[in-house]
Formats: C-alpha cells, sequence, structure tokens
C-alpha cells in the first residue's frame, strides 16, 4: 500500500480522457493547495491515448503523492470505481480534469465533514471559465450543461431534490462501495455525451438517508472550451441528457411496454410543441431561438430513451 495508509486522509481523484493538455492545470491546483490536509492525487487514465501517462510522469518531481492508475475499460463510471478500489484516502473528492481547485477548496472539503460529523458526502460551487467570450446568443439555461452550480452561500444539509454535480464533489469511500459505486450504463465514454452517473449515484445516497453537506468554501472553476461554446454541442448534450434522466429513472427496472410508450409520446408531443413555437420564433431573438432549441433536444432525447427501454424490453436486449 505504498506507507499511504496511515497517513493520508483525502484522495483527490482527476478521472480523464485524452485531455493532457488541461491536465497540468489541474493537478497544480491541487498541489498548491493551502493548509490542506493529508492528501495524495490520483489521477485516473481512463484509456486515453495522448500524452496523459508523460504528464503525470513529468510532474512526478515535483508534486508530492502523486500516482498514475491506468484503466482500460473506457468510461467514466469505470474509471471513477477503479478509483473507489485505488484510493488510499478515507474521502475520495472528485475533480475533473478541465477544472481547477481554488485555493482553499480542500481544507473546506476537510472542515465540512469534521464539522458536520455525520456527513458522508459534500459538493461545492462551480463557476465557469471560458476559454472565449461567450457567444451572443448564449442562453442562460446553457450554463446548467457546462457545469454550474452555487446552492447557496451559507453551508447546509442539501434537501433530497438537491445535489452537487461530479466536477466537484467528495464522498466517503466506504460509504461509495457499500452503495455499489457508480452504475456502468450510465456517464461519458469517450465522445459520448450520456451523463447522470452522478446523479444517480447521489440519488441512491440520499434515498438510504445519508447526509449530502453543500459547503460554498470548496469552490472550483470550469473551463469551457470553445470546442463546447456552440448552439451543436449543446443540442447534443441537451438530447443525451434527455436519454440520460429515463436511464436514470427507469433504473434496473425499465418499465412495462405501456408506461415506456405513455412517456415517450409525452415527451415527444412536447418536444413537436415547442419545436413549432421554436419555428414562429426563430428570427425574433437569437438567445430564446437557442433556449428553445435546447428544450427540444432535451424533450426529444427523452422520447428516444423511453422508446429505447421499451424496445429492450420487448426483446429483452441489454443496455
Amino acid at each position: 500500500m505504498n506507507g499511504l495508509e496511515a497517513t493520508v486522509k483525502y484522495t483527490v481523484a482527476i478521472c480523464t480522457w485524452n485531455r493532457s493538455a488541461l491536465l497540468e492545470d489541474c493537478i497544480m491546483s491541487v498541489a498548491a493547495q493551502t493548509e490542506a490536509p493529508d492528501h495524495e492525487i490520483l489521477v485516473l487514465d481512463n484509456a486515453s491515448t495522448d500524452r496523459t501517462r508523460d504528464v503525470v510522469a513529468a510532474l512526478g518531481n515535483r508534486v508530492p503523492l502523486l500516482r498514475h492508475v491506468f484503466e482500460p475499460r473506457l468510461g467514466l463510471s469505470h474509471a471513477r470505481n477503479r478509483v473507489l478500489r485505488e484510493a488510499e484516502g478515507d474521502v475520495v473528492a472528485f475533480l475533473d480534469d478541465d477544472a481547477r481547485a481554488d485555493a482553499g477548496w480542500l481544507r473546506s472539503l476537510d472542515e465540512r465533514f469534521t464539522l458536520s460529523g455525520s456527513a458522508e458526502c459534500v459538493g461545492g460551487p462551480i463557476r465557469l471559465e471560458w476559454q472565449r467570450t461567450p457567444p451572443s446568443w448564449f442562453p442562460p439555461i446553457g450554463s446548467l450543461y457546462f457545469g454550474e452550480l452555487d446552492l447557496s452561500k451559507e453551508a447546509r444539509l442539501l434537501a433530497r431534490h438537491e445535489r452537487p454535480r461530479g466536477a466537484n464533489f467528495a464522498v466517503r469511500r466506504s460509504t461509495a462501495q457499500s452503495l455499489g459505486g457508480f452504475r456502468a450504463d450510465l456517464g461519458r465514454a469517450g465522445r459520448s455525451l450520456l451523463s447522470g452517473e452522478d446523479d444517480d449515484f447521489l440519488n441512491r445516497l440520499q434515498k438510504a438517508g445519508l447526509e449530502v453537506w453543500w459547503e460554498p468554501g470548496a469552490s472550483v472553476s470550469h473551463l469551457v472550451t470553445a470546442e463546447r461554446a456552440s448552439l451543436r454541442w449543446l443540442l447534443r448534450r441537451a438530447w443525451m441528457q434527455g436519454r440520460s434522466e429515463v436511464r436514470i429513472e427507469r433504473g434496473a427496472d425499465r418499465g412495462t411496454r405501456q408506461e415506456c410508450w405513455e412517456a415517450a409520446l409525452t415527451d415527444a408531443k412536447r418536444a413537436a410543441k415547442h419545436a413549432a413555437q421554436l419555428w414562429v420564433r426563430r428570427a425574433r431573438h437569437q438567445r430564446r431561438w437557442a433556449d428553445e432549441g435546447i428544450f427540444v433536444s432535451q424533450k426529444a432525447g427523452r422520447a428516444y430513451g423511453e422508446a429505447a427501454a421499451m424496445f429492450r424490453r420487448r426483446y429483452h436486449v441489454q443496455a
């Protein structure tokens, strides 16, 4: 165990796939933490084919307790579950590879776990850092798809409908393992924008009666690259969000054929209605156009997801 078990309290986990150009900034933001508790930094390389391994090796002499682990099965949930097996810390703090932790991030997480006593999970704010100036058409709802989150200026216990985001949350490792970790049929895999592994996990955690806390001091910035600051990317992201929601809601039970059909029809009608409104408004207000387009794409994704669930149930196809 490399002698770490007695000293390391936290494992900062950075799951990454082909983001070597951004990885060093993320790692160094953790290395620059002030008054941080004992911790290690675990870079979970999820089948990367770029220079990820080289970047970690080059930083090895500058960053104490930095480790690299390679996971060959592509998928963020596979990466997160491998972290739970490999981590030396009692608490795993997940940080996206395109995020940067504020200087007091880890200290604030530790203070919240210590002060609350019964916290099993703690999350914090995520603010957006734009690689380029946001486009003029960018709608407010678009920020949600980039992970922006600020639930409160005060630390508090979160209600069942409130959850932190996967780019910035920490959980007790034993608790995460007892819940079975993250669902492998959810979460990003390569270029797929399927998501929801964090929502599903936190939903199960809260259903078990375990406490999820909000800590405003544990904040990070999340990079919005020029590639993602496009309407095409947002529509794809919304479409996959709709499909992800269906998988989360259905869980292991995909529902009866009738239930799936009715849900698919409802979402398809909503998508069609807003698509018609979108056509009428197409030349009136560019920002409203983008907002309506995102809504249509998400509802269409849900309709597709429900239809796919019905198909799987009918023909006994695994997800």
